[in-house]
């Protein structure tokens, strides 16, 4: 049962990382010398 748990809460952290680096990009979009960051795969199991 806690690894059902645990594997949801992984796939909530992740997309959670997910809009925040949407939002990142979004509000600096028109910055000079802004370079948009992007979430890979291992960005997501480096976190668990």
């Amino acid at each position: 049962m806690f690894g059902a748990l645990r594997t949801g809460l992984t796939g909530l952290r992740a997309n959670q990382r997910y809009l925040d680096v949407i939002g990142n990009n979004l509000t600096n979009a028109e910055t000079v010398g802004f370079k948009a960051d992007r979430m890979t795969f291992s960005d997501v199991m480096y976190q668990t």
